[in-house]
């Protein structure tokens, strides 16, 4: 949701004059094709009661944990929220949690026809350890090489058959290598809206809204 704060702050800054209740209602006819890293965003909640005798860390006793969508499956899961109508393409291993993002899709009336599984492959989960409140430390599982040539060739057959839908990439790690690609398929679209992770360059006129990291803006 804060995604969508940030793009109306920016309207009313410069004037723009906005109805949430009549942006709401036309959102609700758009149909938005989001392209990126699905991924499990795993939090681990438990709380500190000693320092380990083995290193100078934190001993973390378990009290729950909850598995939400992270990366692209998050901004699907926003649009969704929002009453939208969207559909998802990107990479997913054949293992339990890719299972579980394609189902929880389907449950959610997602489109799944975009998305594709590689074998081999592991699908990316962010585990955060979390004790009273306070983040201890992440631990990432993903692939970071990129999809095979053959995969690669699929995903972009796909998106040469989407074109013309309202667009929202969220891309970091492995798929960043699709960017030229996407730039290049979607730069005539009505509204293409960027989440990238990393730096990179794009032609301003290809583009509705960019956001980017601040770390990134520093540099």
């Amino acid at each position: 949701m804060k995604d969508f704060s940030k793009i109306f702050n920016m309207l009313r800054e410069k004037g723009v004059k906005i109805k949430m209740d009549s942006l709401l209602k036309r959102f609700k006819k758009v149909k938005i094709l989001v392209i990126g890293d699905i991924m499990i965003d795993r939090f681990i909640w438990g709380r500190v009661s000693r320092i380990s005798p083995e290193a100078p860390v934190p001993v973390v006793l378990f009290e729950k944990e909850e598995f939400l969508l992270g990366g692209a499956a998050n901004v699907i899961n926003n649009i969704v929220s929002l009453g939208g109508i969207g559909s998802i393409c990107g990479i997913v291993g054949d293992d339990e949690m890719g299972n579980k993002l394609i189902k929880k899709f389907e449950e959610m009336g997602i489109d799944t026809k975009g998305i594709f599984i590689e074998i081999g492959r592991q699908t990316t989960i962010k585990t955060r350890i979390i004790a009273h409140q306070q983040q201890v430390v992440r631990i990432d599982r993903e692939t970071t090489s990129s999809p095979k040539n053959s995969l690669m060739a699929e995903v972009l057959e796909f998106l040469k058959n989407n074109i013309g839908q309202q667009i929202s990439i969220y891309i970091k790690g492995a798929d960043i290598t699709l960017r030229g690609e996407l730039i290049e398929l979607y730069s005539d679209s009505l509204t293409i809206l960027t989440f990238f992770k990393q730096r990179i360059y794009i032609p301003k006129d290809s583009v509705g809204y960019i956001e980017i990291k601040k770390e990134e803006k520093k540099k």
